[in-house]
């Protein structure tokens, strides 16, 4: 097989990464990924692509890529940082590709009535999941499935958390100027992370995070899409755990009332909560 076909090759503790953190950079687009299962599986998160074991780049002398795969790199870091400078420049209202609540459309919220009284801003810090911050409201697009409120979630908690479908559903309005920010793939979550770095945790260094109090400031929330759903989920920086099509608001921003969905012999029946 020539050096043409090779498409990834594996280092040990770039950029400062801590000793013994083997990486994965793909030739194909020159991420390069520290993720662990990046890493064992071949993947890389922004070409969406499972790379082939026979198509492994040498390592020369000094950790250099060799011949034709070492200009292809080059090449394509060099665009990478052009897309960056670009995507880094400063917008009037928000940093990154923006989406509009006509765009991001009715949301489905599950639980207990959500109310702007019981709101808690997103915070860092303290006991939080990797990735995400406490506070801040999750919802998922509102989908109709046979007459039935469904979303991307509860697609999810189907087979994981069943118990949750039992749970009210709610119909979220997002307000017509809410600022909010859209991440379809590994470029649109590396610009936010890039304009709110988090630098608090221990592995900020080999696992950048946003820093969602930060964005606060900002914007009103941050949609993923599907696509960047999938893109994201094994990808330096990740967002593993968000799971599915999702919006995590950072500020309470909807218009009107929250509208109770309740599914009643397959017809869905709305009744605005008092």
């Amino acid at each position: 097989m020539g050096t043409h076909s090779k498409t990834y090759v594996l280092l040990s503790a770039p950029n400062g990464a801590p000793e013994g953190s083997p990486a994965i950079r793909c030739l194909v687009c020159g991420l390069t990924s520290l993720h662990p299962r990046d890493v064992s599986e071949r993947f890389c998160g922004c070409c969406y692509r499972f790379h082939d074991d026979a198509q492994r780049a040498p390592i020369a002398p000094g950790g250099i890529v060799s011949s034709r795969e070492q200009a292809t790199a080059a090449a394509r870091e060099a665009a990478s940082r052009r897309l960056w400078s670009r995507l880094l420049r400063p917008h009037p209202r928000v940093f990154g590709p923006t989406a509009d609540a006509a765009d991001l459309g009715p949301q489905l919220f599950v639980g207990d009535r959500p109310d702007p009284a019981r709101f808690l801003p997103p915070a860092m810090g303290g006991d939080r999941p990797l990735g995400k911050p406490s506070g801040g409201l999750w919802t998922s697009p509102l989908v109709d499935r046979d007459g039935e409120a469904w979303s991307p979630w509860l697609e999810w908690c189907f087979g994981e958390m069943e118990s949750v479908l039992a749970q009210p559903r709610w119909r979220l309005d997002p307000d017509p100027a809410a600022r909010i920010a859209r991440i379809d793939g590994v470029p649109d979550l590396a610009a936010l992370v890039a304009r709110y770095p988090y630098a608090g945790a221990p592995w900020a260094d080999f696992w950048p995070e946003i820093d969602y109090a930060a964005a606060a400031a900002d914007l009103d929330a941050i949609h993923l899409t599907e696509r960047g759903q999938h893109a994201t989920r094994f990808s330096v920086p990740s967002l593993y755990g968000w799971d599915c099509a999702c919006t995590l608001f950072l500020r309470w921003c909807f218009a009107g009332e929250p509208v109770l969905l309740r599914c009643e012999t397959g017809a869905a029946h709305e009744e605005t909560a008092s």
